[in-house]
């Protein structure tokens, strides 16, 4: 009997493991090419060998779902999409990954970034082993990196890179940082929490808008007009003691002094866009007119206020943003096919997945795309998103919106305020987002669909004139 117990355990466990590898488990997708192509799992196994690895450490990821865990693989449409490992010594065989576009690295063992895939789009790194960003010259498609608790000590080889927009560099080795090579898409550098003494900015970076140095040891800077649309300098948490030996920068609208031996803040009179100055030091001209734009973040309310506004700025940077729709109305779609699974259910979201193909679309129209009969599910949000492709014209996915940022900064405070100011009405936002998708690409989008009664309608319609040979996949 304990014998056959025994046998009963391990067939129960052993179906277990298997079940579980096959479902959410890196070791039950290599080998099989109906999960994962037969390129990835080759290029996988070995580097997880090299790297001494183990696939069943890894989870499976399908979007939309992020990483999770350590070690976790994003798969999309059986190509390896991004991977997130600790302690890689090696990112050798990884370019042969065509759809790899995202790594996130830590406690990286290497000292440099040899072997970087060139097919790459965001790296993030961290690891006390890591040295130099040397390597990192072969990812010429980079477009943001992030480098945390690591020894690195210059960000030269980054300047290099013609797509990157966002650079990140925290907690490390940089000492004197002089930026001598145009990066001509950088929007975004930060360089907080290192020891940078030396900060210069000796070639053009046409399209920075932000600029973060906060907690170094700088006593002051040269910029040398290289940034004509920077708007926000952080420069908190730095031993700056004046100002006068700084030129004005034209564009900067938001400076943060805080935490300087600073007592004089008159030379920023001639930064003629100046709006406001994060200070909180005492200053020996207390009547100048200068320190009128001096902001006092002290309190709960204003805390809030100024979370609430950088959240809002930050989605507007990032989202295709109009209050009205077009005015061309009353569209039409001709050949239009679809395949559509949707489930509507009481205690969850409603969800819809599945495909729609149209011939010719002409006009601005709603586009039903499911429906229910059920009055408990009238006016229920459907969210869908996936990829759009057109053969001619181009396409605008438009979906409609409402964003309370006073509410979103709530969950950013240590002392949350309910009441909105009755003044700050444009912290909210109603209007509609915008996907393009132009002849020949295929494009992500993300849309709410429009609830009338029990009928839920996707909006869209052609740039001008009209748009052909569209398809829509969507999960």
């Amino acid at each position: 009997m304990r014998n056959y117990i025994k046998v009963l355990l391990m067939v129960f466990g052993l179906s277990q493991l298997f079940s579980c590898g096959q479902n959410n488990q890196l070791s039950g997708w290599i080998e099989n090419d109906k999960k994962l192509s037969q390129q990835d799992s080759t290029v996988m196994s070995k580097w997880l060998l090299d790297n001494a690895l183990k696939a069943e450490d890894f989870n499976i990821i399908e979007p939309p779902k992020g990483h999770s865990g350590e070690f976790s693989v994003i798969v999309v449409d059986q190509h390896i999409e991004s991977i997130r490992a600790k302690s890689v010594t090696s990112l050798k065989g990884l370019s042969q990954l065509p759809a790899l576009s995202s790594l996130e690295l830590n406690n990286f063992k290497n000292a440099d970034l040899s072997d970087c895939p060139t097919q790459l789009k965001s790296l993030r790194v961290s690891g006390d082993q890591l040295a130099t960003l040397d390597g990192v010259q072969n990812c010429q498609q980079l477009e943001k990196i992030k480098v945390v608790h690591s020894a690195v000590t210059s960000m030269a080889p980054l300047l290099t890179l013609p797509q990157l927009t966002s650079i990140k560099i925290n907690f490390s080795q940089l000492t004197s940082v002089e930026i001598a090579h145009t990066a001509p898409v950088l929007n975004f550098l930060d360089l907080s929490h290192n020891q940078i003494d030396h900060f210069a900015i000796n070639a053009d970076l046409p399209q920075l808008e932000t600029l973060v140095l906060d907690n170094n040891h700088l006593i002051n800077w040269a910029h040398k007009n290289h940034t004509p649309i920077l708007e926000a300098l952080s420069l908190s948490n730095n031993q700056i003691e004046d100002l006068e030996t700084v030129s004005p920068i034209n564009s900067v609208k938001r400076i943060s002094l805080k935490n300087n031996p600073l007592h004089n803040l008159v030379a920023l009179s001639d930064w003629p866009n100046l709006q406001s100055i994060d200070f909180d030091g005492v200053l020996t001209d207390a009547s100048a007119p200068i320190n009128s734009k001096i902001t006092q973040l002290s309190g709960p309310l204003e805390l809030q206020i100024a979370e609430a506004e950088y959240l809002k700025e930050s989605y507007l940077n990032n989202t295709e943003f109009m209050e009205n729709l077009p005015k061309s109305t009353g569209g039409k779609a001709y050949g239009v096919s679809k395949n559509i699974s949707s489930r509507f259910n009481l205690h969850s979201d409603p969800t819809v997945s599945g495909s729609i193909s149209i011939d010719t679309l002409n006009g601005l129209m709603r586009l039903e795309v499911t429906s229910t009969d059920h009055l408990l599910q009238y006016h229920r949000k459907i969210v869908i998103q996936g990829t759009a492709t057109v053969k001619e014209g181009s396409l605008n996915i438009y979906s409609p919106i409402e964003e309370n940022f006073w509410d979103m900064a709530k969950l950013f405070v240590d002392t949350p305020i309910k009441q909105r100011p009755e003044d700050r009405d444009d912290l909210v936002i109603k209007g509609f987002t915008v996907d393009r998708a132009s002849a020949g690409e295929t494009v992500e989008f993300r849309a709410n669909l429009v609830a009338i009664a029990g009928k839920y309608f996707l909006l869209l319609g052609p740039e001008q004139g009209k748009a052909t040979g569209i398809h829509l996949e969507f999960e």
